[in-house]
């Protein structure tokens, strides 16, 4: 385990391998953290942020990077 603050993570990505597997592996470890996630679509992020638990959304990957 890391004495230093957790890596925070973005996701470039709705698809749903990062709900299957990407994002319960980051939530899963006790060092990082997933803070936000991107789509082309704001909705769709929005929707699969709440879905995953995850406090940010992005309607485009620009506004994430």
């Amino acid at each position: 385990m890391s004495a230093g603050p957790a890596m925070r993570w973005g996701i470039v990505s709705t698809a749903n391998i990062g709900r299957a597997a990407v994002i319960p592996a980051i939530q899963a470890a006790s060092d990082s953290v997933v803070t936000a996630v991107a789509s082309r679509d704001a909705q769709r992020a929005a929707s699969f942020a709440a879905e995953c638990d995850i406090p940010g959304h992005y309607g485009s990957y620009a506004e994430l990077l």
